[in-house]
């Protein structure tokens, strides 16, 4: 099915192909017939490139593991924690809820010219996909005549898998595996692989125990520092610092799928990270930490996020000494939340991320109504 046209259609969208599959499966459950599909396929993408909540019915069933001729609040609010449910959180969900059909795929990679986020079949007829003759298309700027890696569609996708990072360290009384396990069912919707101790082969070795799970939860895995160890994972991120290799030589040895997740807290070097070519920051260490030595005391603060994200116009993760105690305070700037200490040295790994996430669902639920 991925041929050449088919993949710079693909690019052209701003979606990885796990993105584009997920879409598609979406489409292929929503449509009756199908006339419909890329006209469902114009709206979704509409609104994921306005950072609108997707509202999608089949999800929810999918969450609800039923399917319903008519979904009620109380249904949607049954599986409000869910990831899959696009009602309560932004972008895709981590992975399709169906196997879509060659029809749905075509139609997702070729949507119709939809001019709002709300036109559905039966309240107005589809258009062609291609406009007319000395028109120009109000549904999205990203053509394919204007291809960008870190599109709008791409960016809120992103986001919505920033969510929650847990990042990784060595454990001495139980299997690190494991810790992951209960992390992901709990909610985490990314996982970063970070030892600093371990040599190459060890990490690569680390990655491989806790790819199953990863991939299994639909989550963002994400290697620290080793790009070489990302690629040979086939993970879908590699972190960097100013002392590991520079954004543009990772560029330039990574498939272009990879994304590139840069740590800085200056807004100046956060906007040199997105000309290089990086896809989102950790800003940090927003209250300090105890997982980076030197830095238990230097808290930059919340508003500090805000600014390098203002001058970057990059999705970030805000991390360092975050608790269920504070995530609130970074989710209201808007980024997403990246935790070490407070899940990877508790007794209840998997409790804490709950706290966290709830947390976070509960005030970009404020913000969403604000």
């Amino acid at each position: 099915f991925w041929g050449p046209a088919e993949l710079a259609r693909r690019d052209s969208l701003g979606l990885t192909e796990r993105e584009l599959v997920t879409l598609a499966s979406i489409v292929e459950k929503e449509a009756r017939v199908g006339e419909e599909r890329p006209v469902i396929a114009g709206v979704y993408l509409n609104r994921l490139e306005i950072g609108m909540l997707l509202q999608a019915d089949p999800t929810v069933q999918f969450a609800l593991d039923s399917v319903r001729s008519r979904l009620l609040y109380r249904d949607i609010e049954q599986v409000a924690d869910n990831p899959y449910n696009t009602y309560t959180h932004a972008g895709l969900p981590p992975g399709p809820i169906a196997s879509p059909g060659e029809a749905a795929l075509r139609a997702t990679l070729k949507p119709a010219d939809v001019p709002s986020c709300f036109s559905w079949p039966g309240r107005m007829a589809p258009t062609s996909s291609r406009a007319p003759s000395g028109s120009t298309s109000t549904r999205r700027t990203v053509s394919a005549g204007n291809v960008t890696r870190r599109s709008e569609v791409r960016a809120t996708s992103l986001r919505a898998r920033l969510r929650l990072m847990v990042l990784t360290e060595p454990q001495s009384e139980r299997p690190l595996a494991q810790v992951v396990e209960d992390c992901l069912a709990a909610g985490a919707t990314a996982i970063q692989l970070r030892d600093k101790a371990a040599t190459t082969r060890e990490l690569y070795e680390q990655g491989l125990e806790l790819l199953p799970a990863i991939r299994r939860h639909g989550a963002l895995f994400v290697v620290n520092d080793c790009a070489d160890v990302a690629v040979a994972l086939e993970a879908d991120a590699v972190h960097l610092g100013p002392e590991d290799i520079p954004i543009a030589g990772a560029r330039r040895i990574a498939p272009a799928r990879l994304l590139i997740g840069y740590s800085t807290d200056n807004p100046e070097a956060g906007r040199r990270a997105a000309a290089a070519g990086a896809s989102y920051l950790g800003v940090g260490a927003v209250f300090g930490t105890q997982s980076k030595e030197g830095l238990t005391d230097e808290a930059i603060g919340t508003d500090r996020i805000r600014e390098v994200m203002r001058a970057s116009g990059l999705p970030a993760v805000g991390i360092g000494g975050v608790t269920p105690e504070n995530a609130a305070e970074v989710a209201a700037t808007g980024a997403g939340v990246a935790v070490l200490g407070a899940v990877m040295r508790a007794a209840e790994p998997g409790d804490v991320v709950r706290r966290i996430l709830r947390q976070i669902l509960e005030t970009t639920a404020g913000v969403a109504r604000a």
